[in-house]
């Protein structure tokens, strides 16, 4: 079992070209299941793995609306329903041309999960425990987050994270890395990786993040990813595919990731199983595996 614990947010997809403001800008709008932990979470299922996703939302229709995609994919689903709050929503603007997107988050109930909505027993059975590096940059959710690695250290389970956001990286830099000791996977893309450790060539950020963690798998985007392997540094390529959305892509890759590792124990089958993954999923509307 893979135990994911973090967000989970309905994404309003915009895909357009250069917006005009004060009137109409052409574009299409979409909705998709989405949120960090649920992508993740879906990409494992959809790779076969049994997996189990902790977060919480408002009892609302977007709140229905996430259960019933995460329950069809075959997630064991262990959501908080919050009485109060809203569950979290997200706007994802896609450039046309080149697939890019920038966010603008609302994450409403998910900043309410705490440690009493984690069963930690649970995640001490588990094969892998993700975390969502969103859950580190809000103090109740990283009590909530080390709740959860304890659980996972106590029992020998490995640990995932990625570091998910470079705006909130820049300003949470030395708490992020206080957090990585007994951290057996980390996920970071290029941009994460050069602002973690301060250099810029691939090969070196990854060497300074190997002080860190065992297994830092370094996400290079069209150009595949870097990885250890002893004392030398694996680059698997990537296809060359047509760009359509990159909104999700790491979230398929640790998600393909975990699940391959999870049947061979193998780092590097189970990168270049990500890296096939995650260049297909880039070249459809929305990273959910659930969509």
């Amino acid at each position: 079992m893979i135990t994911v614990v973090g967000d989970l947010l309905v994404e309003i997809l915009v895909r357009k070209g250069q917006t005009r403001y004060a009137t109409d800008t052409e574009g299409t709008v979409d909705m998709r299941p989405g949120g960090q932990a649920l992508n993740v979470a879906s990409w494992c299922a959809r790779e076969g793995a049994d997996t189990r996703l902790i977060g919480k939302i408002g009892r609302d229709v977007f709140g229905d609306y996430l259960l019933e995609k995460a329950t069809k994919a075959g997630i064991i689903c262990e959501l908080v329903r919050d009485e109060q709050e809203e569950t979290g929503r997200n706007v994802i603007l896609i450039d046309r041309e080149t697939g890019e997107r920038s966010m603008i988050p609302d994450r409403r109930a998910n900043l309410l999960l705490g440690p009493k909505d984690v069963d930690a027993a649970g995640i001490g059975r588990s094969a892998l425990l993700y975390l969502s590096g969103y859950s580190l940059f809000d103090e109740q959710l990283r009590r909530t987050a080390l709740h959860a690695k304890a659980a996972a250290l106590a029992h020998s389970v490995p640990i995932a994270l990625d570091p998910s956001s470079t705006f909130h990286l820049r300003k949470l830099k030395e708490l992020f890395l206080q957090q990585l000791p007994g951290v057996t996977f980390l996920f970071p893309n290029y941009e994460e990786g050069a602002l973690l450790t301060g250099q810029e060539e691939p090969e070196a950020i990854l060497r300074e993040l190997h002080r860190h963690v065992p297994v830092p798998v370094l996400k290079l985007g069209k150009d595949g990813c870097i990885l250890p392997d002893g004392d030398t540094v694996v680059r698997l390529p990537a296809p060359k595919v047509n760009v359509v959305d990159t909104t999700g892509a790491g979230d398929s890759f640790a998600g393909s990731f975990l699940a391959a590792y999870s049947k061979t124990g193998d780092p590097l089958a189970a990168a270049a199983r990500a890296i096939e993954v995650s260049a297909h999923a880039v070249t459809q509307v929305g990273g959910s595996g659930c969509g």
